[in-house]
């Protein structure tokens, strides 16, 4: 499942990154592995149909995993449906659609990665 997948992107690339300095090279290694293998599942499987707060989900594993496997086609595609994504979900008072604190919090978060990490 994509959704599934952003999350594994998120928190592997987050692990490897933190702890970078405490990890043997070859779990390292792997990790990279692994993150490239399912962002490239997760490129071919965006969400669309879906919408909402997965193809969010799936705009920031996108624009992580290509900073953090330096491709630069993930990132302008994670970036490309965050441009959309935001346009559709957000209200002109900043509210999301779905009218759900939870769901406006984590989009919002979601957002704020993205955007720390194009900078």
């Amino acid at each position: 499942m994509p959704h599934s997948v952003c999350l594994r992107i998120l928190n592997w690339a987050r692990y490897d990154s933190l702890f970078a300095s405490r990890l043997d090279e070859t779990f390292r290694k792997e990790i990279r592995e692994f993150v490239y293998k399912n962002a490239a599942f997760l490129s071919d499987n965006v969400e669309h149909g879906v919408g909402g707060n997965h193809l969010i989900e799936n705009a920031v594993a996108l624009v992580v995993a290509g900073v953090y496997a330096n491709e630069r086609a993930w990132l302008r595609q994670g970036y490309w449906i965050f441009e959309r994504a935001g346009e559709d979900q957000f209200f002109e008072d900043g509210g999301h659609i779905e009218r759900s604190p939870m769901y406006h919090l984590i989009v919002c978060q979601r957002f704020l990665t993205a955007v720390d990490l194009l900078e």
